[in-house]
């Protein structure tokens, strides 16, 4: 039988370690004997597995790749680590006294085996789940087997069973215990629940009375006996008698009980031999369709009726998965980035596998055929969110292979201003790839003492000042070595809801710190600072605002841009149609003719800078009418910018105004020109409030 594609096994490909031996231990992970000590072999064993899976790193799997080279850099550490190495093989000792001996035919170790060590644990449990279901199909298909055999076997079988009940007929005992029927004696069977024991008859219970005899224990029978009695008895009777069930046995309740993987709401994908059929139909049913390609909206058409067709297919699996994969081809092929990736959403929404597993590849493939400037812009702005999604998940060797397609998509795309974010990109996901290598040991003793002062400052500090995620940093701080930083972290944790105190605490922290670990800091505490901003008033407004625009004069941050459109207006005047008016970026105005229309909003004094433009916009057939227009831009009611009227419709007056401490500002538009005529609208386009 193939194996799934969807459920890719690096462990047996790659290293050798079967799905019984899963998650495997860092001994069972380095090929070496089990309590190895000699230094050298484990090095030189780490060595030969890690330059064996980076060959990987580059290729559909790097994923995979990475993560055993995680874990088989942990296995480094610890085991070279003599005070380590003495407490996991102590741990792994207890694990192995603990563990049951193994039987034949039983359910797989990792469902019994502990959690594995690391962060990786989840995507390990995720392949103990992929091997699980592997075996419950293969028993399916097993039983499908059974139900072909030939129709002499069966004959045979019931010819040799016939023969058995004659014989145990003609031979069974005299003095048995007669129990519901007769002729059924000699054995006695338990029967709990939906759970029968057969147990057989001993001689001392053969020569008691006719009464329900006490169960006693003794060995399981593989099968029962052709002629066997079943015997009910109360549950508390079965305390001894429940113990001799085999290892192997897997009661009702336990059979029921839902799996992660059916808790999750996702179908796992199918097998190769199942795609084929699917793909087999599909080329059948939408024959005519694949002959009539000719162009790239026929692609483009295409992969549409196929995506909504797998939507409407969702309880066939096979089938629905088969469409999307072929729909991607045709969106691939066509160089359409927005489509392929909202299709190869929906396969990661549907369908079990690793993260970003579909959108990886559509990058990696949409790199090759998106070659306009067109199609490269629509790339950056799809990879983009997906390199955040990597560096979030600390996917770093997929980030890199991501940040690389966003750069070259960014050159073809001929926008400077993508270029530089894609470059940017790059270089943070080289500079984390790097960090996080760093702290590799550190998690590695985390996994092992997650108490350790030093490897929680060491994680806490990459996560928190070098990546910018406060959220997982805080955590390790507020257990890490350093005091200052570790009061800091701790009173965060304990009182989120106080931000002006928060910030405070940290701006003043960020002044005794290392320039590095100080601008971070600093940073941290803007973003509480802006909270307080917006949520404060009177002095402590105005305290969080000073700070936050002497971080800016400091370049600590970049100050924030926000469009008008986002900000709410509270006042408006002379605007026919006020939700209309005020959306994508542009404040469009009543007709020119019409008067004077007044919109304002309400800044909290939080802003310095005003900036955009005014115009007069074309009607709808795009005439240039005569029209004279005046705007004007009023801060707290004083007009701070009121150029001379214009009538040239199409070109554009910039301004970049001082709006620092303005708490209102008030657009106003008059119209000057002939009533009765065609007239223009006069717009406000991209105005911008900076920080």
């Amino acid at each position: 039988m193939p194996a799934r594609a969807s459920k890719f096994d690096a462990y047996h490909k790659w290293l050798g370690i079967p799905p019984a031996e899963q998650p495997p231990n860092h001994y069972r992970l380095l090929g070496i004997a089990l309590l190895e000590g000699d230094e050298e072999v484990i090095g030189a064993a780490a060595d030969r597995q890690m330059a064996h899976v980076k060959s990987f790193a580059t290729g559909r799997y790097a994923t995979e790749s990475q993560r055993l080279l995680n874990e088989l850099a942990r296995a480094r550490v610890v085991l070279l680590n003599e005070q380590k190495k003495a407490v996991y093989d102590k741990r792994i000792g207890a694990e192995n006294r603990e563990s049951p001996q193994r039987v034949e035919n039983s359910r797989p170790a990792f469902d019994v085996a502990p959690p594995p060590l690391g962060q990786e644990s989840s995507e390990l449990a995720q392949i103990a789940i992929a091997e699980r279901r592997n075996q419950r199909q293969i028993n399916v298909r097993m039983r499908r087997k059974r139900r072909t055999f030939p129709f002499y076997t069966i004959c045979i079988g019931f010819v040799v069973i016939a023969a058995s009940l004659v014989i145990a007929h003609l031979t069974r005992p005299q003095n048995t215990v007669e129990v519901h029927n007769p002729a059924h004696q000699a054995a006695s069977g338990v029967t709990k629940g939906d759970a029968t024991l057969l147990v057989p008859k001993s001689d001392a219970e053969k020569r008691r009375p006719t009464t329900t005899p006490q169960p006693r224990r003794p060995p399981p029978l593989a099968r029962p006996a052709p002629h066997s009695a079943r015997l009910n008895v109360q549950p508390e009777a079965l305390d001894d008698a429940t113990e001799t069930r085999p290892s192997n046995h897997i009661s009702p309740s336990e059979q029921e009980h839902p799996r992660i993987d059916d808790l999750s709401g996702k179908a796992p994908q199918p097998e190769e031999e199942e795609l084929q059929e699917a793909r087999r139909i599909i080329a059948e049913v939408y024959l005519q369709d694949f002959e009539r390609l000719r162009s790239t909206s026929d692609k483009v058409r295409l992969a549409r009726r196929l995506l909504d067709e797998a939507k409407e297919t969702e309880s066939d699996p096979p089938a629905a998965f088969a469409l999307c994969t072929e729909a991607l081809q045709l969106a691939t092929d066509a160089a359409e980035p927005s489509l392929a990736f909202e299709i190869a959403r929906h396969v990661e929404e549907k369908f079990d596998g690793p993260p970003l597993f579909c959108r990886s590849q559509v990058a990696i493939g949409l790199s090759e055929t998106a070659r306009s400037s067109r199609a490269s812009t629509q790339l950056c702005e799809e990879v983009r969110p997906l390199l955040d999604e990597a560096i979030k998940r600390d996917l770093y060797e997929a980030g890199q292979s991501i940040s690389q397609v966003f750069v070259e998509a960014a050159r073809r795309s001929h926008r400077k201003d993508l270029l530089e974010q894609a470059t940017a990109a790059l270089g943070r996901v080289t500079t984390l790839r790097e960090c996080y290598g760093e702290i590799e040991p550190a998690l590695a003793v985390l996994d092992l003492d997650e108490q350790n002062p030093l490897a929680n400052l060491e994680v806490g500090k990459f996560y928190a000042i070098v990546k910018g995620d406060w959220s997982r940093g805080l955590p390790c701080l507020a257990r890490g070595a350093d005091s200052a930083l570790r009061q800091a972290a701790a009173r965060e944790l304990a009182a989120p809801g106080e931000p002006l105190a928060i910030a405070d605490l940290w701006y003043a922290l960020s002044e005794d710190l290392p320039q590095i670990e100080s601008k971070a800091a600093r940073r941290h505490a803007i973003d509480y600072y802006r909270i307080a901003a917006l949520s404060l008033q009177g002095l402590d407004q105005s305290h969080a605002i000073a700070a936050i625009q002497s971080a800016i004069d400091d370049q600590v941050v970049i100050a924030q841009q926000l469009p008008l459109t986002d900000v709410p207006s509270f006042e408006i005047q002379g605007v026919r149609v006020p939700a209309a008016a005020i959306q994508y970026d542009v404040v469009s105005m009543p007709p020119p003719t019409a008067g004077t229309a007044e919109i304002s909003f309400r800044l909290d004094r939080r802003f310095r800078r005003f900036a955009g433009s005014a115009w007069i916009k074309p009607n709808e057939q795009n005439r240039y009418v005569s029209c004279l227009v005046r705007f004007e831009v009023r801060c707290d009611g004083r007009p701070i910018w009121r150029p001379d009227p214009f009538d040239e419709q199409g070109r554009e007056k910039r301004f970049n105004l001082d709006v620092e401490g303005v708490e209102v500002l008030t657009l106003v538009v008059e119209g000057i020109g002939d009533r009765g005529r065609d007239f223009a609208f006069a717009e406000w386009k991209t105005p911008l409030l900076i920080e």
